[in-house]
């Protein structure tokens, strides 16, 4: 099966991801302007868990000096915790792409 639009927004997510920036502010720009449009629907059913949990990781405590509960929460991480969100999105886009090019049965 094939998930066409969750690839192409992870993949410009992982774009933004290697770009310039904080990676507080590449991890804001991947998700606000990518993923937060993706619908669990999109998904394989294997991988909604993880990305629901990624959703809640990057919303869980707002900081009202920011506009927006996402960017409010990604600008307060710490590097180390924007680096492990980052770090998820690539394992679920690296996910995605097996549905879409499976490894060979051995």
């Amino acid at each position: 099966m094939h998930y066409p639009h969750a690839r192409e927004l992870f993949y410009k997510a992982l774009r933004i991801l290697v770009g310039p920036g904080t990676v507080q502010e590449r991890l804001c720009g991947a998700c606000v302007h990518e993923l937060e449009v993706l619908m669990l629907e999109e998904l394989p059913e294997e991988l909604r868990g993880d990305f629901s949990d990624l959703r809640s990781q990057v919303r869980a405590n707002p900081s009202p000096d920011y506009d927006g509960t996402i960017q409010g929460t990604i600008m307060n991480m710490t590097d180390d915790e924007a680096a492990e969100c980052a770090h998820k999105v690539l394992a679920l886009y690296g996910r995605i792409m097996r549905y879409e090019h499976p490894l060979p049965k051995t």
